[in-house]
């Protein structure tokens, strides 16, 4: 019984001194001029997270908010042995309304607060061969579900090559079978596309968890003119594939560069986080 008394009161004293070890070295932590440059520098660094906006069945991305996560950031500093905004590390969190839990709406455009914008392009058996003719990147493909199927090797080129996929019109059924069509990249995502606006496509889209991107109005000539009078930050332009498209293509991308616009496919900048 003795000895019982015995280990209880060493477990008892070692449950204390790792209670006052971890209090000393939260409090060293907290007068250390490193953790004390973070938390003050804790604002600055820090940003709201910005709702979708939704207008009857359409939707515009948000954009995701970030927080600075303070003792990933002091692990950070603390290896250099000072403060650098650089080194800081972060929390990201989804706006309260965004895409995700609103996949039975349009998205009809980027948001403006990236510095994107996005081109879909439209891709049939009749204008396939062109892609041969300019090494396209960072581009949306418009296709029908047949030509997706038909075209694996073309359609996986285009993804390696980071462009995004849109099925039109599809039939939804055969949406749940497009995976074993994908790549090796399970996070890739492929996108419904309908320029109707319809409520019955959104719905049965939405049901299979794909967002579905909308743009009526397709260009088929003087591309760069178009884009001269109307480029703005999260724009969704539609062009014909031919001649004409590939004659300008080279000016096209210049032209946004130019202007300090990142041209980009809509899987990695939609994303709001």
């Amino acid at each position: 019984m003795h000895k019982l008394f015995e280990y209880i009161g060493l477990l008892s004293l070692m449950c204390f001194s790792f209670i006052i070890t971890e209090k000393t070295t939260k409090v060293a932590h907290n007068m250390d001029p490193i953790m004390i440059d973070i938390k003050n520098n804790k604002k600055k660094y820090e940003l709201k997270s910005k709702d979708a906006l939704i207008k009857e069945n359409t939707i515009i991305p948000g954009v995701c908010g970030k927080k600075i996560n303070i003792n990933k950031s002091y692990s950070e500093m603390k290896m250099i042995g000072m403060f650098d905004e650089k080194l800081l590390q972060y929390d990201y969190y989804l706006p309260t309304i965004n895409i995700n839990n609103n996949s039975d709406k349009y998205i009809l455009k980027g948001n403006s607060y990236k510095n994107y914008i996005y081109i879909l392009i439209d891709l049939n058996e009749s204008n396939k061969q062109m892609i041969n003719l300019y090494n396209f990147n960072n581009y949306n493909f418009i296709v029908q579900y047949n030509f997706f199927k038909n075209n694996k090797k073309l359609i996986n080129y285009l993804i390696k090559n980071n462009n995004s996929i849109l099925i039109d019109n599809t039939n939804f059924k055969k949406l749940k079978d497009i995976s074993k069509y994908y790549l090796d990249k399970t996070d890739y995502h492929i996108y419904c596309y309908n320029d109707t606006y319809d409520d019955y496509y959104l719905k049965m889209c939405s049901n299979n968890k794909n967002n579905t991107i909308g743009r009526k109005n397709i260009i088929s000539y003087n591309y760069l003119y178009y884009l001269k009078h109307s480029l703005k930050r999260g724009m969704i332009y539609r062009f014909s594939l031919n001649n004409k498209l590939i004659n300008e293509i080279y000016d096209i991308e210049k032209y946004i560069f130019q202007k300090g616009i990142t041209l980009s496919n809509i899987d990695n900048s939609l994303k709001e986080c």
